[in-house]
């Protein structure tokens, strides 16, 4: 009878190694990929926002210009009824107001387009908006050079930060895979 236990505890092996720092940069390009993915979500949310604002007051001007095109019609039905103006300026001022009334719709119709497109981004329903100040100024970017934005793109982008760090993850498996012909260190 004989009995054998072997024991085996590998010291150094150079692919592991090249395993783990390319995981390392596996979870640098998932972080940049993650911030990037939000980064865009806040911009589809504040697009959105806007969109309505933008229906909204749109929808607000076309019902002021029905309502201007709505005196001018009873202006011109007086004038006919007079007898001082023509039937042909009555139907025209009623077709202006008809496209009007259309384009009242039209702009309701977008409203609720644009209302649903954030409440899908949301998840629910945003309830009523908060208007832009009327006394709002926007400020110029700074700083106002447009090299220092490139710069600043180039180096701060989340995408770029993602594909840099999709380099360095081929360049470790490049390396693991050389290391995979180097010898091992290993306790017996």
């Amino acid at each position: 009878n004989a009995y054998n236990v072997s024991l085996t505890q590998p010291l150094f092996r150079w692919q592991n190694y090249a395993q783990y720092g390319q995981a390392r940069w596996q979870v640098v390009q998932a972080e940049a990929n993650f911030a990037q993915a939000a980064q865009d979500l806040i911009l589809r949310v504040a697009q959105a926002y806007f969109d309505v604002l933008y229906a909204q007051e749109n929808l607000k001007a076309v019902r002021a210009s029905k309502q201007a095109i709505a005196q001018q019609l009873e202006q011109a039905r007086k004038n006919f009824e007079v007898g001082t103006a023509t039937i042909t300026d009555t139907h025209e001022a009623q077709s202006r107001y008809d496209l009007a009334s259309a384009q009242e719709l039209a702009g309701e119709n977008d409203l609720e387009v644009k209302r649903y497109a954030l409440r899908v981004i949301v998840g629910r329903d945003p309830g009523e908006l908060n208007r832009l100040r009327v006394d709002a100024t926007l400020l110029p970017p700074q700083p106002a050079n447009m090299e220092k934005w490139v710069e600043a793109a180039e180096r701060d982008s989340y995408a770029v930060q993602a594909q840099l760090a999709a380099v360095e993850v081929a360049s470790k498996e490049i390396e693991r895979a050389r290391a995979g012909h180097y010898p091992t260190l290993d306790v017996v």
